[in-house]
């Protein structure tokens, strides 16, 4: 069998050869193609590693095994690998059986801000007709033919941009916006070892007494009885700490804000916190370890295949640990994209 490994930063061959069974051949790499289709992939990192990869993963169908070595490693511990040693018996269980793969669903994030200029470049046809009339006056020429070869790159680079915009990004665990994203960047300016051992925890209390509520609108599709002109309609409009939308029960570290969540219900978790001040923060994070911060008067939790999530100004939206892009965003579950290795 053909096995692709994926290494993270703190993989190496070492590793790689616990997992090189008889009957496998084994090659790494830093990405996917997604035309190739391996036996399976084995991604030796944390929920971030796993996010750089979903998209072949998704497009190939391709079973793989997530080997925790990250900081938080919620993901692979919501899939029943909780160490190194849990996905090697995962691997040789799946390499003699082939029985133990599960189908998990996977969440798209869609940037809906349209990355094209208020004021529309020059057409084509325009552009010709202008050069082609300097060409009558040569002192002209070069002065017209500079100007216009730049707008045409910078019209292709902003064509791009909006191409790769409208592309949805897929994630595994949980995307936020908030609080919460605040905290995620500054976990990630962290030092590798400070991020293994409560990183996003330390990240979220440096955070605390500096961040300011915003406005967050969560969407939901329209009802039939009930369409609207853009068929939404805002569920949750006010200021908030943060909004978490989840495809697993925890994230950074084992939080678990959308507890209820459940990896092949084809439905997204929404848990809203309105805005708060530090000592009900400090209060909740108390809680949301255990899950028990549902019954809270402030909290806003809803369950759905589809939401849209629009702020005042672009906030950052990350998901898996990992910056995506910033608000306005759709977000969908695809049910059962995702062919995983488990225990």
């Amino acid at each position: 069998m053909r096995v692709i490994a994926l290494l993270g930063p703190r993989a190496d061959e070492a590793l790689v050869k616990k997992f090189d069974l008889p009957g496998v051949n084994i090659f790494t790499g830093n990405d996917m193609d997604p035309t190739d289709r391996p036996g399976a992939a084995i991604v030796l990192g944390g929920d971030g590693t796993l996010h750089r990869h979903l998209a072949p993963l998704v497009e190939s169908r391709t079973p793989f095994l997530h080997v925790p070595l990250g900081g938080g490693n919620d993901i692979a511990r919501s899939l029943g690998i909780h160490s190194v040693h849990d996905a090697l018996n995962a691997w040789k269980k799946f390499v003699s059986a082939g029985t133990n793969v599960r189908e998990i669903d996977a969440g798209t994030i869609t940037h809906l801000k349209s990355e094209l200029p208020d004021e529309p470049l020059q057409s084509d046809d325009a552009w010709t007709r202008e050069l082609e009339a300097s060409q009558l006056d040569p002192a002209n020429h070069l002065a017209v033919l500079g100007p216009k070869i730049m707008e045409s790159q910078l019209r292709h680079l902003i064509e791009q941009r909006q191409h790769l915009a409208a592309l949805p990004s897929y994630f595994c665990g949980v995307a936020g916006v908030g609080f919460d994203s605040e905290a995620n960047r500054r976990a990630n300016n962290m030092t590798s070892w400070l991020r293994r051992h409560g990183g996003y925890t330390l990240a979220a209390a440096r955070t605390l007494f500096s961040y300011k509520p915003a406005r967050i609108t969560v969407s939901l599709p329209a009802p039939k009885w009930a369409p609207t002109d853009d068929g939404w309609v805002a569920k949750i409009d006010e200021p908030a700490l943060l909004c978490a939308v989840g495809n697993t029960s925890s994230y950074g570290g084992g939080m678990r804000l959308t507890a209820k969540a459940e990896m092949d219900d084809g439905e997204l978790d929404v848990c809203f916190v309105r805005g708060v001040g530090p000592l009900t923060v400090l209060r909740f994070f108390r809680r949301v370890f255990s899950g028990t911060h549902l019954s809270l008067k402030y909290i806003e939790y809803l369950q759905t295949d589809r939401l849209r999530i629009s702020t005042e100004k672009p906030m950052p939206i990350y998901a898996d640990g990992e910056y995506v892009c910033e608000t306005p965003v759709e977000l969908t579950v695809v049910p059962r994209a995702l062919r995983a290795i488990g225990p």
